[in-house]
């Protein structure tokens, strides 16, 4: 039995436009293009995890990062928000710290965003002290 126009047999029935399968097919021509000009590679790199790709590595910029945020957040009276961001700032660079002297992540991002999460949260705590 032969498909009615636009109606591919292979779908038994459902009205699909021919249109979508030609898509495909060309789809799939560019990606068999591709591949055979790279001569069959499909990764240039190995997909194999190394010592180096642990989340340990974040970290140290995680750390950075929130303890500029508690930082410059004190001073924009974000009271709530800079007590947590230097909590964790300090949390996260301690661990960044350990990490990275087992050789995982950078000591120094570890240890600014620790420093500055420390003085947000001690600048924040000391403006609630000082109102009451």
């Amino acid at each position: 039995m032969l498909p009615a126009a636009g109606v591919d047999a292979f779908h038994r029935g459902h009205a699909v436009p021919s249109w979508k399968f030609a898509m495909i097919d060309v789809r799939f021509e560019l990606v068999q293009k591709i591949r055979s000009n790279r001569g069959g590679q499909t990764m240039a790199g190995s997909s194999t995890s190394t010592a180096t790709d642990s989340p340990a590595t974040a970290l140290g910029p995680t750390a950075l990062v929130l303890g500029a945020f508690s930082a410059v957040g004190t001073w924009a009276f974000l009271i709530p928000w800079t007590v947590l961001a230097g909590a964790l700032a300090v949390t996260f660079g301690a661990m960044g710290m350990h990490y990275a002297r087992k050789g995982l992540g950078r000591l120094w991002t570890a240890v600014a965003g620790t420093v500055l999460g420390a003085a947000g949260f001690i600048g924040t705590v000391t403006l609630l002290w000082s109102m009451s």
